[in-house]
């Protein structure tokens, strides 16, 4: 026998179930679709609140535009500028601290989320 013939004997093919993934049960099927909701639910109520957000800023911009063609003198201009300043700043930190509230939101419901099906990311059945 050649050494090619040695390792084909010795070879085992794989049966089909090897190639088949577990069915998960109708249990974890329920918590998936569950947790799908939840986490749906989560990014639909911070999508609105950015909406929101951008359509004030929009109004801000518009009502901006509105006192700067309505300036008659480089004191009320520079008055108007200053306050729109004053408010994206106040806007700024209010972005800041909505992205990180968002984010930690997020990440606080990835941990639920792994802990109560934690066989998702490994492949295996719990």
């Amino acid at each position: 026998m050649t050494q090619r013939e040695t390792h084909a004997a010795k070879a085992r093919t794989p049966s089909p179930r090897e190639f088949v993934p577990s069915m998960p049960s109708q249990k974890q099927m329920q918590e998936l679709v569950d947790a799908q909701s939840e986490l749906f639910k989560c990014f639909q109520h911070a999508s609105q609140i950015w909406l929101d957000h951008l359509q004030a800023e929009a109004d801000l911009a518009a009502e901006f535009s509105a006192k700067l063609m309505a300036s008659r003198s480089l004191p009320q201009t520079a008055t108007s500028v200053q306050e729109w300043t004053t408010r994206q700043m106040e806007i700024f930190a209010q972005d800041g601290k909505r992205l990180a509230h968002d984010g930690q939101k997020f990440m606080e419901m990835g941990a639920r989320l792994s802990k109560r099906w934690p066989s998702v990311g490994n492949g295996g059945s719990s």
